[in-house]
């Protein structure tokens, strides 16, 4: 088999298409490498001192409901077990109601209103 050679004005042409790089290997430039180890060593940071950052913030916060002498109203600021009022019970109106069942309903939550205003 022969080996066909181009015609010239073809050759030419395909000599001026850009081509791509080869083997020029993997470069990465000193400044880059140092965003890079630097970023590494920050969110390494973030993940080793979560912890112990977060445990002092909660024993920071939930401190001051502890205090050792009593001021005033900061027994009452934060909730304890058997001091929170039950919630109201609510009349529940859906879509599908009729204006009559709205109109009782609406009553109803009016008269328990009443009653523990007494």
């Amino acid at each position: 088999m022969e080996e066909k050679k181009l015609e010239a004005p073809i050759e030419e042409e395909l000599g001026r298409i850009p081509r791509l790089p080869r083997g020029g290997g993997f470069s990465i430039s000193t400044p880059n490498l140092i965003r890079i180890l630097f970023t590494a060593a920050v969110l390494v940071m973030i993940i080793v001192i979560q912890k112990p950052c977060a445990e002092h913030v909660s024993s920071f916060v939930t401190s001051y409901g502890q205090g050792s002498a009593p001021q005033s109203g900061s027994s009452s600021a934060m909730p304890h077990p058997g001091t929170v009022d039950k919630p109201r019970e609510y009349e529940q109106i859906t879509p599908d109601m009729t204006p009559e069942q709205v109109k009782a309903a609406v009553e109803r939550a009016k008269a328990r209103a009443a009653a523990e205003k007494k």
